[in-house]
């Protein structure tokens, strides 16, 4: 059974400032259990001017293990009559190999250099008003346990993410998706075959082939087993869910020929998938350039991806939605008069 918890709420905001932001991590050093690595929480807040919101969450795992991550909010306004906005949300699954929720490489230490996917992600769809959650990997970041876990065992840490999303008030729980990237679609394959009231599979550049790619670096025990044996072709002819797939038309270690077998495999349960091959653009469907020389600024995924997700995302997860906040029906407390 998968179990999950949100923390007391700690909205975190672009505003906060760096003193702020130490104190915050301070405060979850404190009352959350031991991490993996020192907490930056500063790093994973919405870039300067962004007017959503980003909240510190915990997700639960049935082992004992929790996660640390990020949920953004397009807002947390009231409306009229005291209502307020529920909005349709996806959780992110990042590459195979572990990394934070950023999805900064766990073996990474270029300091804040490298591309950070995830975050870019999250940051487009959120003020397309959509709701995202994100995780550091096991071992990384703010999330405890080991590192190395299977495909299966990351499905399993997806649900535990999906369920913390169904509990929470602005989230429409019957309007969820997912988001992989890389061989984390492996996750989001078996994500969708177990989980068949989803509106919605993203895959970038997904598995194609159990021979299509060379097995990821780190695999080892029953990783390697795992991989050695995935069959993703007949794992995707078991997800009935709309589907969107993304490739760079520059992957050399995804032909067309096996991105369209993937497609067609998803097609065998629904009618609703779509593949889309991006010109110019390799694995990481980052700009062949990479990042800006001038400044040093690194690579980030562009709008040639971003805008044909939020668009098919915005599309099957709908608009908005309201709800009534609950209203305190217990009578205010009022003090006795005290005999004379």
């Amino acid at each position: 059974m998968v179990t999950t918890e949100t923390p007391r709420p700690r909205t975190i905001t672009r505003h906060v400032h760096a003193w702020d932001a130490a104190v915050c991590a301070l405060a979850l050093a404190v009352v959350e259990p031991v991490t993996a690595h020192a907490l930056d929480i500063a790093r994973h807040l919405p870039p300067a001017g962004a007017t959503y919101v980003a909240e510190e969450v915990r997700i639960r795992c049935d082992d004992g293990n929790s996660l640390g991550g990020t949920l953004t909010l397009p807002t947390r306004g009231v409306l009229t009559g005291g209502r307020r906005l529920r909005y349709a949300a996806v959780v992110l699954i990042g590459d195979a190999g572990g990394g934070d929720r950023d999805g900064v490489p766990a073996a990474d230490s270029s300091g804040g250099t490298t591309a950070r996917p995830l975050y870019d992600l999250a940051d487009a769809l959120t003020r397309r008003g959509i709701a995202v959650l994100r995780f550091d990997d096991r071992g990384d970041g703010a999330s405890t346990g080991a590192a190395g876990v299977t495909p299966y065992d990351r499905a399993s840490e997806a649900r535990a993410a999906l369920e913390l999303l169904r509990h929470r008030p602005e989230i429409n729980s019957a309007r969820i998706g997912a988001v992989s990237l890389g061989d984390g679609s492996t996750s989001a394959l078996l994500l969708g075959a177990m989980e068949p009231a989803l509106l919605g599979l993203v895959m970038l550049s997904p598995r194609a082939s159990s021979a299509s790619a060379a097995l990821p670096a780190d695999t080892s025990d029953s990783r390697g087993t795992f991989w050695g044996a995935f069959d993703p072709i007949a794992t995707a002819r078991a997800v009935s869910l709309p589907a969107l797939l993304v490739y760079g038309e520059a992957d050399p270690a995804r032909t067309h020929g096996e991105a369209e077998g993937l497609a067609a495999a998803l097609r065998a349960g629904s009618s609703d998938v779509t593949l889309r091959l991006l010109p110019g653009l390799a694995r990481d469907l980052m700009p062949a350039a990479g990042g800006d020389s001038a400044t040093g600024a690194p690579p980030r995924l562009g709008e040639a991806v971003l805008d044909p997700v939020g668009g098919w995302l915005s599309l099957r997860l709908g608009p908005p939605s309201t709800y009534r906040a609950p209203v305190a029906t217990h009578a205010p407390r009022v003090a006795k008069r005290a005999r004379r």
